[in-house]
């Protein structure tokens, strides 16, 4: 499965300076927000917000802590497997799993666990729309040619040692239903590595 070429690796550079955070150890208790390439922020359940100028991502990111002090369970969980065949495989055992909350205030809050991926590597999360399915034209990111689903590159996270990776997120989007693919690419290579198809969520 390809979704990208040149101008996805090109559209990955500022998004890899910006979320270099997201790396080594899991975050565990942290949820990063994110606004868009370069606007991100690190929101700690017991911690101080940082200054947000804009009070719709002010209140997203307020929503994302009360959420995480609340403990509140993740209604939804899907796996990500290797895409079909002929499509490039990543190995037997490299798998995932994502827990979300089919609806939230002003953004999509999930929480990624990734396994048996290529250690100490980037790999980038995104979320794959398609013009024939709901939210497609609410995402960030036109798609890498004409009729194809634009794209929301979200996070470019870091491996371990073991090709793990454990964080939560918080993606600020637009109001509507989205029906969009969940995919895990190689920063070096367009390719996905991990997948699951359309999922439906829905902004408030």
């Amino acid at each position: 499965m390809r979704l990208s070429g040149q101008t996805q690796r090109n559209r990955l550079k500022p998004l890899l300076a910006a979320l270099v955070l997201i790396a080594g150890s899991p975050l565990y208790s942290q949820q990063v927000i994110v606004f868009g390439a370069g606007d991100t922020c690190v929101v700690d359940p017991q911690g101080p917000l940082p200054p947000l100028g804009n009070l719709d991502k002010a209140s997203f990111a307020r929503d994302c802590q009360s959420d995480q002090a609340r403990h509140e369970p993740f209604e939804s969980t899907m796996d990500l497997s290797n895409p079909p065949a002929p499509d490039r495989t990543v190995g037997e055992t490299a798998r995932g799993r994502i827990y979300f909350h089919p609806s939230f205030r002003r953004g999509f809050v999930c929480r990624v666990i990734l396994e048996s991926l290529s250690p100490k590597r980037d790999y980038v999360l995104c979320l794959a729309g398609d013009p024939e399915h709901a939210g497609n034209g609410l995402l960030l990111s036109a798609g890498p040619g004409p009729g194809t689903g634009r794209l929301y590159d979200f996070a470019v996270v870091t491996t371990d040692a073991e090709g793990g990776f454990e964080g939560s997120f918080g993606v600020f989007l637009k109001a509507g239903g989205y029906d969009v693919r969940f995919c895990v690419r190689d920063t070096a290579d367009p390719e996905v590595v991990l997948y699951h198809d359309f999922f439906k969520f829905a902004v408030h």
